[in-house]
C-alpha cells in the first residue's frame, strides 16, 4: 500500500467509518453521478419468494445476460444511465419505492423500523433488450437500491415485470 492508501485506511479506522451503505444511518445520498456504478450483493434476495434470485425461472440464459448487462453498465457513468434510460435498457431510478419493494427490503433486513425518509433510491433495469430478447418469453427486471459512491445494491429478480407492471 502507498502512503495515501495507508492514510485513508487509518482515517476510516479511527472514525469507524464504513464505505458500505447503512440503511439506518444514511439519510443523504452521495450519488456520484459522474462515476460508473459498482455492483454489490450484500442485500441480494435469496429467499424462496417470487422475487428471489433462487426463482425457478432464473435460468442459465438469464444468468449470462445479467452479467453482460452488468459489464455494460459498469462502463457508463451513472448520470448517463439515468438520463438516457431508453438507450440504456430502461435503467430507472426512483426516490419513492413502492410498498412491495419496501416490504421486500424490510424482509431482507429483518426489520420493520425503517422510516419512509430512510429508504434509499430504488431502481431497476431490463434484463432482456431488443437485441437479446427471446420472443414470447418473460420480461425480467433486476431491482436494486442506490447506495453511496454510485454503488448499486442488487436486490431482486422480477421475472415477469410484476413490481412495476406498467410499460415505461
Amino acid at each position: 500500500m502507498g502512503y495515501y492508501d495507508d492514510s485513508i485506511r487509518i482515517d476510516i479506522d479511527e472514525e469507524n467509518i464504513s464505505l458500505k451503505f447503512d440503511i439506518i444511518s444514511d439519510t443523504g445520498f452521495n450519488l456520484y453521478n459522474n462515476k460508473t456504478p459498482l455492483f454489490c450483493y450484500d442485500y441480494l434476495n435469496l429467499s424462496e419468494d417470487e422475487f428471489s434470485f433462487h426463482h425457478q425461472d432464473f435460468d442459465s440464459h438469464d444468468y449470462k445476460i445479467y452479467f453482460e448487462q452488468v459489464k455494460k453498465f459498469s462502463g457508463i457513468p451513472l448520470s448517463e444511465l439515468i438520463d438516457d434510460y431508453k438507450q440504456s435498457d430502461h435503467f430507472r431510478i426512483s426516490t419513492n419505492p413502492n410498498l412491495t419493494e419496501r416490504n421486500l427490503l424490510n424482509a431482507i433486513l429483518e426489520t420493520t423500523n425503517i422510516a419512509p425518509n430512510q429508504y434509499p433510491p430504488f431502481g431497476h433495469f431490463h434484463l432482456y433488450t431488443p437485441s437479446n430478447k427471446i420472443e414470447g418469453q418473460k420480461a425480467p427486471r433486476i431491482h436494486f437500491f442506490l447506495g453511496r459512491f454510485a454503488v448499486l445494491y442488487i436486490l431482486f429478480y422480477d421475472p415477469y415485470h410484476s413490481l412495476h407492471p406498467t410499460n415505461h
